[in-house]
């Protein structure tokens, strides 16, 4: 049996490519098929450039706000945004050419990053603190203070070293 969500998705794995077979033959009918061809290639070569233009700017960004004591979350959405823009604007169709389009314009795209994130923060899927030296910012945006760490990276986790030669005791019985 195939569940509904999965049914969904194949429905709309199936009919997008329609919807953008169908909108470039129309489109080519409209205006000429040349034209038609050249906006499709002229928003593949804008998407390369955004891409190329993109491809180190997010982790720059994102460590220019940790370095100030903010969290990373703007500039990482905004990056991925802009990535998924320059993605849909390669590939070949004029739908997906204008969502790109529309991914492109910053007021746009981070209104809607903003409504994605806030989202999240609300249904509790998302929760994020980022430690400095001057000060931590906790998803709410208040600072915190008290037992925060003074400077430096903590990174919590745990370990077994393999190197000593001695035979794990733990997991005989």
């Amino acid at each position: 049996m195939i569940l509904p969500q999965r049914l969904i998705l194949l429905f709309i794995l199936i009919a997008i490519p329609l919807l953008e077979i169908a909108l470039l033959i129309k489109v080519g009918q409209l205006i000429g098929v040349l034209p038609t061809v050249m906006i499709v290639i002229g928003t593949a070569i804008l998407g390369i450039l955004v891409l190329r233009q993109q491809s180190f700017g997010v982790v720059a960004r994102a460590s220019e706000a940790i370095a100030a004591g903010r969290t990373p979350i703007g500039p990482v959405v905004d990056g991925a945004f802009q990535m998924l823009a320059a993605i849909l604007l390669i590939s070949p169709g004029l739908l997906a050419d204008t969502i790109g389009l529309i991914l492109l314009v910053p007021f746009l795209r981070r209104g809607l990053g903003q409504l994605i994130v806030g989202g999240l923060v609300r249904s509790g899927n998302l929760h994020v603190m980022v430690f400095g030296e001057q000060h931590s910012t906790h998803r709410d945006g208040r600072a915190g203070h008290g037992n925060e760490p003074e400077g430096g990276t903590i990174i919590d986790g745990e370990f077994k070293r393999l190197d000593d030669g001695e035979p794990d005791h733990r997991s005989k019985p």
